[in-house]
């Protein structure tokens, strides 16, 4: 594996360090062959999706067969502020869901990137500090806290809204 494959361990605060995570994780999500991934947070207005960078990198990992989930307890702002990535979800909507929840079981943070290998999980929202891991044991203790909460979230973030 050459290193622009090597996925980062450890402490990481502030959210210059965060978008740099979630970018290298898109960017790496082809290579490795994920098959999903799995994100959670409050709202997504820290995570860097409205990029062109981002979008380039989840449009080529699409095409390798990804999938991917979201909770939110609000994806409102995400719509708002990312119109790049709204129109990228529109346009993978087959390999796309997302729903919300009440913030419940994902940690104090309520911030999670889960993916086959490694993952990303908030520790302190306000000073945005993570740890960054591919434990097998808590990759898969956060995938089971994600399951629960998937089981009592809603749909939410539709490709298309009809009115009436």
């Amino acid at each position: 594996m050459n290193e622009d494959n090597a996925l980062p361990e450890g402490r990481f605060t502030g959210q210059a360090d965060f978008q740099r995570l979630v970018r290298q994780a898109f960017a790496v999500a082809p290579a490795r062959g994920w098959r999903e991934m799995r994100l959670a947070a409050p709202d997504f207005l820290d995570w860097p999706l409205g990029e062109r960078e981002v979008v380039d990198s989840l449009t080529r990992w699409m095409q390798y067969g990804g999938t991917l989930h979201m909770m939110a307890a609000d994806f409102k702002g995400l719509v708002a502020h990312a119109p790049r990535f709204v129109r990228w979800r529109q346009v993978f909507d087959h390999r796309f869901e997302a729903r919300t929840w009440p913030q419940a079981g994902l940690g104090e943070a309520g911030l999670l990137l889960w993916t086959p290998e490694w993952v990303v999980v908030g520790l302190d929202a306000a000073s945005c500090t993570v740890v960054a891991t591919t434990d097998a044991s808590r990759r898969a203790q956060l995938r089971q806290a994600w399951d629960s909460a998937w089981q009592v979230a809603t749909a939410a973030f539709p490709a298309t809204v009809l009115g009436l």
